[in-house]
């Protein structure tokens, strides 16, 4: 597949999902990287790339995406599996904005094997703005 030509996630992509969820383990997944990387990873990054140049269109403000990476922070977690089980990205302005994913309202959109999630909305505000929201 081209990089940068989305052609839809594949079955053998979902399917690798579900069995990494059966098999979060490091030894499984360095098996299964290259699978990974061809049936997930790159179709993401397809995706995200054709999405950017969509919603650029649609909003007309320049646009940036951020495909979330499948290893998780497990520092302050109860649960230690390693990897995540689900496709997330986010689609976010880059105009007169930080560029970063978390400072602005965004596009969200996530895949699992059983699931589809789409949103919109704000990981977090800035210190700043929190009060102004309190107040309303």
């Amino acid at each position: 597949m081209d990089s940068m030509t989305f052609q839809g996630f594949p079955k053998e992509g979902l399917t690798f999902l579900a069995k990494l969820k059966r098999n979060n383990t490091r030894e499984w997944f360095t098996k299964h990287k290259p699978l990974y990387q061809e049936t997930v990873e790159a179709p993401a990054k397809a995706f995200a790339f054709e999405m950017e140049e969509l919603l650029a269109t649609l909003t007309k403000r320049p646009m940036s995406s951020k495909v979330f990476r499948i290893y998780r922070d497990v520092r302050f977690s109860k649960d230690k599996t390693p990897y995540n089980t689900h496709i997330h990205m986010s689609f976010f302005s880059t105009d007169g904005n930080t560029g970063e994913c978390g400072a602005q309202p965004a596009f969200h959109f996530g895949l699992e094997p059983k699931k589809l999630t789409l949103g919109i909305g704000n990981f977090g505000f800035p210190k700043d703005v929190l009060p102004k929201l309190s107040d309303s």
